[in-house]
């Protein structure tokens, strides 16, 4: 069970370790590291994230804001921002989703076999999408 730091602005992919003094840049990276029952910590700024990020066969895990409206996650060529496959008692909270690239964009959440809790998220930029899109899609399994 781990804290693992995220910083758009000071992080580095390369060098850095997922602490507090040495965070990572993107969540893309970072979610390659997740064990069960960490926490990624998303400090502040706009987060710009060059595909989905996907997360399986994992239990406790926890994304949310260090600091509340602080956080805004953009997904660029992907077509949902995040999907999780076979994850129980998973967290996201207190963040902002904006998608950039709405034409290749199916949704917002892919949701599999897994259970859950999305609180305080708020959706921006999801308007004249050319294909059909919601926000949730969510097979065999719980959320709230």
């Amino acid at each position: 069970m781990k804290t693992i730091y995220i910083d758009p602005v000071n992080g580095n992919d390369q060098y850095g370790d997922g602490s507090k003094s040495s965070p990572y840049k993107t969540i893309l990276h970072a979610v390659q590291f997740v064990q069960d029952n960490d926490t990624l910590i998303l400090l502040p700024g706009d987060y710009i994230e060059q595909g989905k990020i996907s997360l399986s066969n994992l239990s406790g895990i926890t994304i949310k804001s260090e600091t509340s409206g602080t956080v805004t996650i953009t997904t660029v060529s992907s077509d949902y921002v995040f999907e999780f496959n076979n994850v129980t008692s998973f967290l996201i909270f207190d963040i902002k989703i904006n998608q950039q690239d709405i034409n290749n964009c199916v949704g917002a959440f892919k949701i599999v076999d897994s259970e859950g809790t999305i609180s305080s998220v708020l959706f921006s930029g999801w308007v004249g999408s050319l294909l059909p899109m919601k926000f949730f899609n969510i097979f065999n399994s719980r959320t709230f």
